[in-house]
């Protein structure tokens, strides 16, 4: 429990450092003006639409794991911190952060995710 505590302090403390590295030179007062200009409507519809197609991306993996039936959430979840991993890592190296997630999170064998990125691959090919 202590080790995930740190985890936590840590993960904020490099957040609040890289916010503020980027915003130390903006003024509060400019991020309100900005802000008092957006269109929430269609930031609520974005947002509505970014998290319907990480849902659908996340069930397009569930024939993968056959025969081993997946529940849908950690599969979303997965998906998800891919995205995030591959706006950090080059390459599509996050790719494989999704299987490892999932392997992870569920107990699964790390062959059968192997094999599902593979299905996956000749599936875009």
């Amino acid at each position: 429990m202590r080790a995930r505590a740190v985890r936590i302090l840590l993960g904020v403390a490099v957040s609040v450092a890289f916010l503020y590295v980027v915003l130390h030179n903006i003024s509060p007062a400019e991020i309100v003006s900005h802000l008092a200009r957006t269109h929430w409507g269609w930031f609520a519809i974005s947002a509505a639409f970014n998290l319907s197609m990480l849902w659908a991306r996340g069930l397009r993996w569930r024939p993968l794991f056959y025969p081993e039936p997946q529940r849908s959430w950690p599969l979303v979840s997965a998906t998800a911190i891919g995205f995030m991993a591959n706006n950090v890592l080059p390459l599509r190296a996050a790719r494989s952060s999704r299987g490892m997630r999932t392997a992870r999170r569920e107990n699964l064998r790390w062959a059968l995710i192997v094999k599902a990125n593979y299905h996956f691959a000749q599936i875009c090919a």
